[in-house]
């Protein structure tokens, strides 16, 4: 049970650094382009958590029910929270 948490929390981690990585670089675009580069931020984001949770599902053998509810309480109330604090300057 604690490794599928682990995995998961070291999921979520590289998603959120990619994340972020893509918000950083919207910040610094003007127009248009930054709103692409945050819809490639949450494409990559999407598509290397379903990578690394068929990878880690194939490979190891952790509760796929742990693993599934850590992620999905960080993707519903942590990471909107790190984008809000990451973007707040931005909106006042």
């Amino acid at each position: 049970m604690i490794t599928a948490i682990i995995a998961a929390l070291g999921v979520c981690a590289v998603i959120t650094s990619v994340a972020l990585f893509w918000i950083y670089i919207a910040r610094n675009i003007d127009g248009p382009a930054s709103i692409g580069a945050v819809q490639v931020a949450m494409f990559s984001k999407l598509m290397l958590g379903i990578l690394f949770t068929i990878v880690i599902f194939m490979l190891t053998e952790i509760d796929p029910w742990v693993y599934s509810i850590t992620v999905g309480i960080y993707s519903c109330t942590a990471f909107p929270m790190l984008v809000y604090i990451a973007v707040k300057k931005d909106m006042t």
